[in-house]
């Protein structure tokens, strides 16, 4: 049996963790079986507390995360904590963080539409 590193997807709260898990189980993603952990860091400026954590637990390990777009400079700071290298004129995206343009609920619902939210 091959034992995969574990992923790290890091959001900002509870809600947006919730989401994120619902969302997983309506497209038949097992989360567990993946060894995917979604995270709410309690939000955004205890990102660089979570990022680093789990990166010295997990070293090679993956992860990700959304954030608000107003909150970049946060996930910026959180990745340099972490020692994770990323120039100041590069996107997140390239290190795996998204950005959300109002927040996490409001890009599903443009993503999925009302109705698909609603039910997740």
């Amino acid at each position: 049996m091959v034992v995969t590193a574990p992923t790290l997807v890091l959001v900002e709260g509870d809600s947006d963790a919730a989401a994120v898990r619902a969302l997983a189980v309506l497209v038949g993603c097992d989360l567990d079986a993946h060894r995917i952990h979604v995270s709410s860091a309690a939000g955004v400026t205890n990102f660089s507390r979570v990022l680093v954590d789990f990166v010295g637990a997990h070293p090679g390990a993956g992860f990700c995360g959304m954030y608000d777009v107003a909150e970049e400079r946060h996930v910026r700071r959180a990745l340099a904590d972490a020692a994770i290298p990323i120039a100041a004129h590069e996107s997140l995206e390239s290190s795996g963080f998204f950005a959300c343009v109002a927040d996490l609920e409001d890009e599903l619902i443009r993503a999925l539409g009302t109705e698909a939210v609603e039910r997740v």
